[in-house]
């Protein structure tokens, strides 16, 4: 796991909303404890992509992300329909300067844009296929003598899937 510098030493924390005046950030998305009577630094761990704090609200753990909570306390409640992005495309920089809100569409486009979503063909997560597999398909079911249904149950896949290879509808990036 990646070490989180909380920044230089500094007097300026907030406090979260809806924790009773026991937890307190600060700009670097560093979270501060009172629970136990002295104020400490909270550790933060990666969850879901992102960085997670837990939070223990009215004798309730509740683990929140590190992100949501500085952008909620510098940039104000999130509205309805949107989205927090890093516009850095780090997800650990959670600097409230590095924060914004977006619809989901334009956290999306974001996120392909800065390289960080790039799920055509063989990078998307579900991928079966790869280049090479497609160029094969192509190549023996044009040079004739295999069925779709052949090929389907040769790569593991479905006969539309094959059929949409061959029509180019899926898997268009592959040149031939």
């Amino acid at each position: 796991m990646r070490e989180i510098k909380c920044g230089p030493v500094k007097e300026n924390w907030y406090n979260i909303p809806g924790t009773n005046g026991l937890y307190d950030v600060d700009e670097f998305g560093c979270i501060r404890s009172f629970a136990r009577g002295i104020p400490r630094i909270l550790s933060s761990k990666h969850g879901s992509g992102y960085l997670q704090v837990g939070l223990c609200i009215n004798g309730v753990r509740v683990y929140r992300q590190i992100h949501q909570i500085v952008a909620e306390v510098f940039l104000g409640p999130c509205p309805p329909g949107m989205e927090i992005n890093h516009i850095d495309g780090d997800k650990y920089n959670n600097h409230w300067t590095n924060l914004e809100y977006v619809t989901s569409s334009e956290n999306k486009l974001h996120a392909f844009r800065v390289g960080l979503r790039n799920q055509d063909g063989e990078n998307h997560p579900r991928a079966r296929l790869s280049t090479y597999g497609i160029k094969d398909i192509i190549s023996r079911y044009n040079g004739g003598g295999v069925t779709q249904n052949e090929l389907a149950d040769e790569y593991g896949v479905r006969q539309q899937t094959i059929s949409s290879i061959i029509t180019r509808t899926r898997w268009g990036h592959v040149e031939i």
